[in-house]
């Protein structure tokens, strides 16, 4: 489960909270956040990463609990401008000065959020896992557009996948 489709067609209520968590808080207050309510606007995040991912979650797997989920955050985008589509977004939300403070956002959303789901599933395993530590903006080569996995961005997160699995499976 993942996805960074918030980005395509967010609503009024994800744009504002964005603007006010972009827009008021430093990468390090967000950092050092304890709770949802400790930086304006990442409240409305952690509800949106962790209550309707659970009830995504909980939708696909009413019939039948699987052993295990996987439950990923997003990765960062590429932090350098390549004449994407994505450009301007990147630029509106800061990303392309000062990336450090959307890239603490999704960490403390993956800790506050992705990490809470986890445990809370019963019969099944859930596990968290941080697409950015596989993504981390740095090498453009991972990247298609910014914002979307290359070939090798895409070979490497399947990898990541199939070594959560193996991690997590007991033989």
């Amino acid at each position: 489960v993942g996805g960074n489709d918030i980005a395509l067609r967010p609503t009024f209520s994800t744009i504002f909270n964005l603007l006010m968590l972009m827009g008021f808080q430093s990468p390090e207050s967000i950092g050092r956040c304890s709770s949802p309510g400790g930086a304006w606007g990442l409240s409305h995040f952690v509800r949106m990463f962790r209550d309707d991912t659970r009830r995504y979650i909980m939708k696909v797997i009413e019939r039948v609990r699987p052993a295990m989920v996987i439950v990923c955050m997003i990765y960062f985008p590429d932090e350098q401008k390549t004449g994407s589509w994505a450009d301007g977004t990147l630029a509106a939300l800061g990303y392309n000065g000062r990336p450090e403070k959307l890239q603490a956002a999704i960490r403390k959303v993956y800790e506050l959020a992705t990490c809470a789901i986890s445990g809370t599933i019963e019969g099944t395993l859930v596990v968290p896992l941080p697409f950015f530590a596989v993504l981390d903006g740095k090498d453009t080569s991972l990247y298609v557009d910014r914002v979307e996995p290359s070939g090798r961005g895409g070979e490497r997160m399947a990898r990541t996948i199939w070594e959560t699995i193996k991690a997590n499976t007991r033989t």
